[in-house]
């Protein structure tokens, strides 16, 4: 088997990790995450990586750069992007005060360093921006013991709302309401 010729840097010294959350292309099965998590590992001993196969996401603790993971990673012959932070707002049952979103957002930085959670409407709603899919922010409030539902999803690459899976109750009222005044 041939030696592979990968990018080589001297570990840089007292750097903290960085949390970084991939979307990955041609990643098919477990062997694929393996020949990456070992060369991950063969440049930052310390790096962590977990896949996710069906959504084609990692989440990467390295002190490598970005730069550095998206072209270690097309050097084994996969592609690597950086996960769009997406806002997520939810309707929320069993948040009763700052505590109970002190415990959420303390979770969810566990999973995504940069995420942020703010309380609405005395908390019965939840704006949580985070590069998490929406099923995992429902999980992991699930696992919390608290029940959600999604509201409405915007993207922060822009002002757009996300297509509802369910369509937009409100446009579907006023057209009945339309319809049934002529």
């Amino acid at each position: 088997m041939a030696a592979m010729n990968l990018p080589t840097s001297t570990p840089p010294t007292s750097v903290s990790p960085s949390l970084y959350q991939l979307q990955l292309q041609g990643v098919s099965c477990n062997g694929c995450v393996g020949k990456i998590r070992n060369a991950l590992q063969a440049e930052d001993a310390e790096a962590q990586i977990d896949v996710d196969l069906q959504l084609k996401r990692a989440r990467v603790k390295s002190t490598r750069s970005l730069d550095q993971l998206t072209a270690l990673i097309e050097k084994l012959g996969y592609s690597a992007s950086p996960v769009e932070a997406v806002t997520i707002e939810l309707a929320v049952e069993g948040v009763k005060c700052n505590g109970c979103v002190g415990k959420i957002r303390r979770s969810l930085e566990q999973q995504d360093s940069s995420a942020n959670v703010e309380a609405q409407a005395e908390f019965s709603q939840l704006r949580v921006c985070s590069q998490l899919p929406e099923s995992q922010l429902i999980e992991l409030l699930s696992e919390l013991g608290y029940s959600a539902g999604v509201i409405d999803t915007v993207s922060d690459s822009g002002d757009q709302p996300a297509e509802a899976e369910q369509g937009d109750a409100n446009s579907e009222a006023k057209a009945d309401t339309d319809n049934n005044s002529q």
